[in-house]
């Protein structure tokens, strides 16, 4: 394989260059590290995605030609470790320290490495930022709201049956899967998912449970046109899960709490709201 130099790039990296790239740093040769060390910010930004895309690539196309028998002889060696990360995306917790970091670094002026989505975000999370608040599981945006939708060729009542349906999948405890599938109450899905065997908050968390929120609520939205309308109502505002009680997926403080006006004297870190926040950008495409 011939290397390459940095001197002979272009600006923006075919893909035929990308895979030599990947080629030269799986071998760690020095020519790899001199290239690395010399890319702007845009060419480590498209070097990393392209990588990632074609990590994702190949174990989705490794996965395919697996029997069933290795999927969950996978699965379970993986949950034997409860930690160990399931592919290369962040667990929310991790994604938002990661959010944090570079929104300080940003709005000091300092330059920053992220891709343009990433960007979106934190240009959001600025200083004159507006809220909308909500709190009762009433709520359109509830989890525990009742609104149709399908996936995975079923029909969900809720975003929390879907979760909990997929949770009780991951830890192979398919029995209560099924149970929790044909239950037409989500409250009661809700406490079928608390009984799941084998289960591990932090194996749940950096393995499944972001991944399963977005999609869900994506699922949910796009497919019941009154509740888009209601979601894309909140534009121009963050939406914030106001709940006292919860410092992880809202911001630990009620909606009529004057410390809930700013990020900087919020109580809880707001997870859930920043997960319909992105959506409704993603929808259409402004904040």
């Amino acid at each position: 394989m011939e290397n390459l130099k940095y001197e002979d790039l272009p600006e923006v990296f075919t893909n035929k260059i990308l895979e030599t790239l990947i080629k030269m740093e799986e071998e760690q040769s020095p020519e790899w590290r001199e290239i690395f060390r010399k890319m702007t910010s845009q060419q480590s930004i498209q070097y990393v995605n392209y990588k990632s895309e074609k990590q994702r690539t190949d174990a989705r196309e490794k996965e395919a030609n697996m029997t069933q028998a290795e999927k969950e002889k996978k699965q379970l060696s993986i949950l034997k470790w409860g930690a160990t990360r399931w592919n290369e995306e962040m667990s929310l917790e991790a994604e938002y320290e990661y959010l944090e970091r570079h929104k300080q670094a940003f709005y000091k002026g300092e330059s920053i490495g992220v891709s343009a989505t990433v960007m979106k975000w934190i240009k959001y999370m600025n200083p004159n930022e507006v809220f909308y608040f909500f709190s009762s599981v009433s709520s359109s945006f509830s989890t525990f709201y009742r609104s149709s939708f399908i996936a995975e060729n079923k029909e969900f009542n809720s975003v929390v049956q879907y979760i909990m349906y997929k949770k009780a999948g991951l830890f192979l405890d398919k029995s209560l899967q099924m149970q929790i599938i044909k239950t037409s109450d989500p409250q009661k899905a809700y406490k079928m998912g608390r009984r799941i065997s084998n289960y591990n908050r932090i194996t749940w968390h950096n393995m499944g449970l972001g991944n399963q929120l977005r999609f869900s609520n994506k699922q949910k939205f796009k497919q019941n046109k009154e509740l888009k309308q209601l979601l894309f109502g909140t534009k121009g505002k963050t939406i914030v899960l106001s709940d006292p009680r919860d410092k992880l997926w809202g911001i630990g403080l009620s909606e009529n709490d004057a410390r809930g006006q700013t990020r900087e004297t919020w109580n809880g870190k707001n997870l859930f709201g920043d997960i319909l926040t992105r959506l409704r950008i993603e929808l259409m495409g402004e904040y």
